[in-house]
């Protein structure tokens, strides 16, 4: 009696884990993707040393960082695949201006829209969601006011050089569209 593989379309395949997956040998976090086409039957592979026959079903094969022992893991399904757009210029320019934690240059609109673009045209990006830029209470800048109005306002030259808020704005609200929606440095958007 012939016992025949199963059509690759019937191979269930564990769910893609993204980001958080972990070793199922030793217990590591960084992982490899890679997309795999469909296998027939005819197609022997090795496959964590030993050898592998089809068929298979596209797949992300998952590597791990440390061991190098290897998994397969289903494609993402169409709807959660459509939940996470594409991210746009001006998406990338926000997390680009926003990215910097505690370098001492900070990117104009400009400089960081250009990135975006130049960044969109080599590389596919989608948005992290989860990331706390995107969590970010919006305030007004915090400004040091120019010698010349303290020493209009107040008859001397001497300031504490505390920020003050020069536009109070309220907190952004978690329901309202994000930031970038609005244009990269354009009325509504982050500038």
């Amino acid at each position: 009696m012939t016992t025949q593989a199963p059509a690759p379309d019937q191979v269930v395949l564990p769910p893609f884990t993204g980001d958080d997956a972990v070793c199922p040998k030793c217990s590591h976090f960084e992982m490899l993707t890679r997309y795999r086409p469909a296998k027939s039957s005819q197609v022997v592979e090795e496959f964590n040393g030993k050898p592998r026959r089809g068929p298979l079903p596209e797949r992300l094969e998952r590597e791990c960082g440390r061991c190098d022992f290897a998994w397969d893991e289903a494609l993402l399904s169409p709807a959660v695949a459509a939940a996470t757009p594409p991210a746009t210029v001006e998406d990338l320019a926000y997390a680009l201006a926003h990215s910097h934690n505690g370098w001492a240059l900070d990117l104009s609109p400009e400089c960081a829209e250009h990135m975006a673009r130049q960044l969109l045209d080599m590389l596919d990006i989608v948005i992290r969601p989860d990331h706390q830029v995107w969590h970010r209470p919006l305030t007004g800048p915090l400004l040091v006011p120019p010698a010349a109005k303290v020493m209009e306002q107040t008859g001397t030259h001497l300031t504490s050089a505390v920020p003050i808020p020069l536009h109070e704005r309220p907190p952004f609200p978690a329901d309202a569209p994000h930031p970038s929606a609005a244009g990269f440095g354009a009325p509504g958007g982050e500038a």
